[in-house]
């Protein structure tokens, strides 16, 4: 009796079944085809078959006889077309030409379509010049966003009538999302109350990441102008105000690399009086140091720095870096050893992004450190929603619960993404890509002039709108947010916030669950809310389009939901 065929063989048969008859149907129809209108087809491919490729208008410099030369030259070679994209080039080499979109950059794109036209060939348009979609005319509520936060003690029984601090923001735009207040889990066993203030921070590292226990995480002072150097005349400090007085006997600092403090004093005073230098101290470039001295009682400590490293601008430093700072005393520490945060939480929460370059593996996001008992920072059902406590001014009128409070002021301003390798004339804000009012409004302004000066080209002659790479950086708000995911997610965000300021709310499983929720809803927004967006004002228009939406380069998104919405998935290739 013959044996029954496994389920592997069934499988492998009904496989050469189904390959044979696809073999049979598409011979068949080669066969019903005369033979040289195949050889005709390759050898005199259609238009939409042919190669297209970029068309670079360099700084806007061209002309109508350069533009008909070019059109001729790629006929003459075969191409289907070209996409026409203005973008920069380093000043002086090449003379500048009209401005994107000016009357007279216009005046070349009409012409640029009559010829191709002519020829019977197609053209696509960055909408732009340059990348990271935006423009000289883009607004600060309409560019990309970041949330940012304050952090203030309080201490109850009573009343707390006073202006919360504002969060660090750019380009003097910043907008509250809410006040959230909740008790302070009982310190360690000697663990001394304190804030950390700085004299200066830029919004993505503030002081608080000095005191973190994390040693991936640093404080950056604000400057960035070489001009305007970390000097004796104009020093950085970061400042340490306890409660109740501690005794020192030394300081631990833990530099940044490359970046972190060269010549420091150390200051302390009372809760009254002034400061007094406790120690004057040089640092090597990357290396620990501890100090020691006398105990000194106080309840202010600063550390002055007078001057500090850069390796691009070694005399004139832009600002200074520092990892981590440690008071010593004679028998305790402070900051005592804090819970680990959460594993990449920057990354997580998107202030950074994760992976270098191009398409990085993000497998890292899902890591974990393991759970400890008691490491959790509030649990949300202790949290205090005080947003309508808060008038415009940042007064905050609340009556504080027995206990100590920590009250976080959480906001969003502007990540400072711009266009980059523009033309003349095109620097702007990048548009935010989380909501789809801000492509509209670019749409409006910039891309109906352009497709008014097309005609009759549009959807004919001029098929194809264009964006390039993602080159913007972490994103992670949009003004609309908390209903964005609220209607995606089934649930609030407002609760699990914290975990945006680098807390642990209710577990270290929740809060990563929070964060995994939270990427998902950025990566939809873009998706949907841009390129979706972006595709169907095409379509209105009769046209197509291939943004490069898949990044190539590390960004905030789901690169296969961002290519779907495009008619022909584009990205980029470098060898």
């Amino acid at each position: 009796m013959p044996r029954k065929q496994s389920d592997m063989a069934l499988r492998l048969n009904a496989a050469l079944c189904i390959l044979m008859l696809t073999f049979c149907a598409v011979t068949g129809a080669i066969a019903g085809e005369p033979a040289e209108d195949l050889v005709n087809g390759f050898e005199n491919p259609p238009v939409t078959a042919r190669t297209r490729g970029y068309w670079w208008w360099l700084r806007g410099n061209t002309n109508k006889e350069t533009i008909t030369r070019d059109l001729n030259e790629l006929k003459a070679k075969g191409y289907g077309g070209a996409m026409i994209t203005d973008a920069g080039k380093p000043a002086g080499s090449i003379p500048d030409g009209p401005v994107f979109a000016s009357p007279e950059w216009l005046e070349l794109f009409r012409h640029a379509l009559d010829e191709a036209d002519r020829l019977g060939l197609k053209l696509g348009l960055n909408m732009q010049s340059g990348w990271n979609l935006g423009g000289p005319d883009v607004k600060p509520e309409e560019s990309m966003k970041k949330v940012t936060w304050s952090e203030t003690r309080a201490t109850g029984p009573g009343q707390f009538e006073r202006t919360l601090p504002v969060p660090d923001h750019r380009g003097g735009y910043y907008r509250d999302v809410a006040v959230l207040a909740y008790p302070l889990q009982t310190s360690p066993e000697g663990e001394r109350e304190a804030e950390i203030t700085a004299s200066s921070s830029q919004p993505d590292y503030p002081p608080a990441l000095a005191i973190d226990g994390d040693p991936n995480t640093f404080w950056v002072s604000a400057g960035i102008d070489p001009t305007h150097p970390v000097s004796e005349d104009a020093p950085e400090h970061l400042q340490v105000t306890f409660q109740e007085p501690f005794t020192a006997t030394g300081l631990k600092v833990k530099p940044r690399p490359d970046y972190g403090p060269r010549s420091c004093r150390l200051q302390a005073r009372k809760a009254e009086g002034e400061f007094r230098t406790v120690k004057s101290f040089d640092m090597k470039d990357g290396q620990q140091k501890t100090i020691r001295f006398d105990e000194v009682e106080a309840t202010v400590y600063r550390l002055v720095i007078r001057d500090a490293y850069d390796p691009n601008h070694p005399d004139s430093p832009r600002n200074v870096q520092v990892k981590e700072i440690t008071f010593l005393g004679p028998e305790e520490k402070w900051p005592h050893a804090q819970a680990r945060p959460i594993k990449l939480w920057q990354e997580k929460a998107i202030y950074k992004l994760y992976g270098t370059f191009s398409a990085p593996r993000t497998a890292g996001l899902l890591a974990s450190h393991p759970s400890e008992p008691n490491e959790a920072d509030l649990r949300q059902n202790d949290l205090r929603n005080l947003t309508d406590r808060m008038d415009e001014d940042g007064n905050l009128d609340w009556h504080i619960p027995e206990g100590n409070w920590v009250v976080l002021r959480i906001g969003h301003t502007l990540t400072g993404a711009h266009t980059k390798t523009h033309g003349p004339g095109w620097r702007g804000l990048s548009v935010d890509h989380l909501e789809e009012d801000a492509l509209r409004s670019y749409w409006s302004r910039v891309v109906e002039k352009l497709l008014d000066a097309a005609g009759p080209h549009v959807g004919d002659t001029l098929v194809w709108l264009h964006t390039d790479s993602w080159e913007m950086g972490a994103v992670n708000w949009t003004e609309d947010f908390v209903e964005q995911f609220r209607s995606r997610r089934g649930y609030s965000p407002r609760p699990y916030l914290p975990v945006l300021a680098g807390k642990i709310v209710d577990s270290r499983e929740v809060s990563n669950r929070f964060l995994f929720d939270f990427r998902r809803t950025i990566a939809d927004c873009i998706a949907e809310n841009h390129y979706g967006t972006f595709a169907r004002l095409a379509e209105q228009e009769g046209m197509m389009i291939h943004p490069e939406s898949g990044g190539p380069h590390a960004a905030p998104i789901d690169a296969l939901k961002c290519l779907g919405r495009n008619d022909m998935p584009m990205g980029e290739v470098w060898a």
